[in-house]
């Protein structure tokens, strides 16, 4: 007997239908139609949705076509895919690994000590002695595969992991930020403002607040997680944070530096004389020529909004530090002016002195943010209170206008909303004078 279905010229879910409430739209025939520009024909009786094809009709997921692997709220098995199965509370991760805590499973796509496939998940794998890469790429050195997600020069997929895809001209971001420039995207990791998954690398997500940590610290306060990249005293992958596995003894140097002395590594985040990542750490990529030292309180960001203030305005802010370009990496130049406030410390990250203007950019890091932010009631440096953070710095500011000085300034979060790639805001509208 053909299965009964039932075409819908209207926007509303089927009377009597138990397929639940709508996400993006609701569930009907028409309005998937015309949103995916594709037939689609929908079951009363068992909440089944299918979509016409490659020339026939196949089933998919009751919000988008999809393959459906996961059940709908109508309590059918197969009704919705991963992403609006999360969406509706329904997802299960379908083949969890053995050996993963309750309550946190892992897919397992690896085999168990016994060759029984989809047993394990690659932490556990590999902590048997099961894992390897499924993929490998092609110009990865013997013994040290990595994934390959990437085509090789020939186009051929799969073939190569992102350092070897970048070093033949291959590479492009997967999942790219919304908001990061043409030519410099950031693969996206989280939600934009309205919770749509993946479409914004963590700066720009924490500009619009909806930035948070994936894997939070188990131990770390409530309010101030930090993402947890070492295993708890259990051996259970990925619950807390560096700190706080120190303190139970499961730490370990991920990256160790390549030539860090045995016993004290330091880990790796910069390439070595070859261009190899993540082999040495910063001290010694500098002495390698693969990395700038930092100058103390000199920000990088800071720098290029200067940068681009100047070209924009053709002023000039002295008494700052400036990264210059040059073979291997950059080099500083410049140095912040001193003495500006009395018995203070204090020194300003750029000082005009024919006007007496002080410029200040605001990293929300130390400095906090406003009280209109979202994050403002965040801990931030090093455990300390936003709130407290952001009266400090005011407190700064008033201290320099008090002494005859003008303060201009400029928030990180706003300065970041002038890098977007679409709809930027104007540089002009984000660089404030302060007043009393």
């Amino acid at each position: 007997m053909a299965e009964e279905t039932k075409e819908y010229d209207h926007d509303e879910l089927a009377t009597g239908s138990k397929a639940g409430p709508p996400l993006e739209h609701t569930i009907s025939a028409e309005k998937l139609t015309t949103t995916y520009n594709l037939p689609f024909k929908f079951n009363e009786k068992n909440g089944m949705m299918k979509v016409y094809k490659d020339g026939k009709w196949t089933r998919c997921c009751q919000y988008c076509p999809k393959t459906p692997h996961y059940p709908g709220l109508c309590g059918h098995k197969q009704r919705v895919c991963s992403k609006h199965a999360k969406a509706v509370g329904t997802y299960e991760v379908l083949w969890p690994c053995r050996d993963c805590p309750v309550g946190n499973k892992l897919r397992a796509n690896y085999p168990d000590e016994n060759k029984n496939p989809k047993r394990l998940c690659a932490t556990h794998a590999k902590a048997v002695g099961t894992h390897e890469v499924r993929c490998p790429c092609r110009d990865c050195p013997p013994g040290k595969k990595i994934e390959a997600s990437y085509p090789d020069e020939n186009n051929n997929p799969s073939r190569l992991c992102a350092t070897h895809a970048k070093a033949v001209g291959t590479y492009e971001v997967l999942k790219p930020c919304r908001d990061c420039p043409v030519g410099n995207k950031l693969v996206a990791h989280y939600p934009d403002e309205n919770n749509n998954p993946n479409r914004l690398c963590a700066m720009h997500a924490k500009a619009v607040g909806s930035y948070q940590v994936r894997n939070p610290c188990r131990d770390c306060p409530v309010g101030n997680k930090l993402e947890a990249h070492y295993p708890d005293e259990n051996n259970n992958p990925k619950r807390l944070c560096a700190t706080h596995a120190k303190a139970v003894g499961s730490h370990q140097v991920l990256d160790p530096c390549r030539d860090c002395p045995v016993g004290n590594k330091v880990v790796a985040h910069y390439p070595d004389e070859n261009n190899k990542p993540n082999i040495l750490c910063s001290r010694h990529a500098v002495l390698a020529g693969t990395h700038v030292e930092n100058k103390s309180g000199a920000s990088i960001i800071a720098c290029e909004c200067f940068d681009r203030w100047e070209l924009l305005t053709g002023e000039r802010i002295g008494h700052r530090v400036r990264y210059i370009a040059c073979v291997g990496g950059s080099r500083t130049e410049g140095r912040e002016m001193r003495g500006l406030i009395p018995d203070r410390r204090i020194q300003p990250d750029g000082y005009q002195e024919e006007t007496k203007t002080v410029w200040l950019f605001h990293g929300n890091y130390f400095h906090g943010f406003p009280p209109d932010h979202a994050k403002h009631e965040t801990y931030l440096n090093n455990g300390k209170w936003g709130p407290d953070l952001y009266k400090d710095t005011m407190e700064q500011m008033a201290l320099y206008v008090k002494h005859g000085y003008t303060v201009r300034y400029v928030w990180e979060h706003e300065y970041i909303e002038t890098t977007r790639a679409r709809c930027p805001v104007s540089l002009r509208d984000v660089v404030h004078t302060f007043s009393k």
